[in-house]
């Protein structure tokens, strides 16, 4: 079968962009209905924007974007990732266990995740831009929910 011994595939690219990005998406929902500490660390968010930013900029190259694509691209990571990561940061529950500050999402983060995930990816395949900004749009939405809630927790801590 070519599709899978052709290392270069744009299908196989789309394929091997999905699954990396689902898993990823999986581990974040696991992390969101644990109870954590909340800490300043923005390696996940940092990383996930680093590979996808290179995901996407390889698309691009490939494939280069009309300034409309382009907008489309940016209004969608401007509202579903920022936005409704600002949102689904107040879903995720502070509390004191131990001494320390603790969260954990709930439920409602977790539908928060999936629809805004959903809609990135529709505007993304209505957009020609397939599966190639998932890593970036999840990185984006991850560094501003970890962003609101620490805020929220500066808030507290203060209180």
């Amino acid at each position: 079968m070519v599709l899978a011994t052709t290392s270069s595939s744009p299908v196989l690219s789309a394929v091997g962009s999905l699954v990396l990005g689902l898993a990823v998406l999986v581990l974040l929902l696991y992390r969101q209905l644990r109870e954590r500490p909340v800490r300043a660390s923005p390696i996940l968010p940092i990383v996930l924007l680093v590979f996808g930013f290179v995901e996407l900029t390889s698309f691009a190259r490939a494939h280069p974007l009309t300034a409309e694509e382009s907008g489309l691209l940016g209004l969608s990571l401007l509202v579903f990732a920022v936005g409704l990561g600002a949102v689904r940061a107040w879903t995720v529950r502070l509390f004191v266990d131990g001494g320390r500050l603790m969260r954990k999402g709930s439920w409602v983060t977790v539908l928060l995740w999936l629809v805004a995930v959903g809609l990135h990816l529709g505007v993304d395949a209505v957009n020609g831009v397939g599966e190639a900004s998932l890593l970036l749009y999840l990185g984006l939405t991850l560094g501003t929910q970890q962003l609101v809630v620490q805020w929220r927790a500066q808030k507290l801590r203060r209180a």
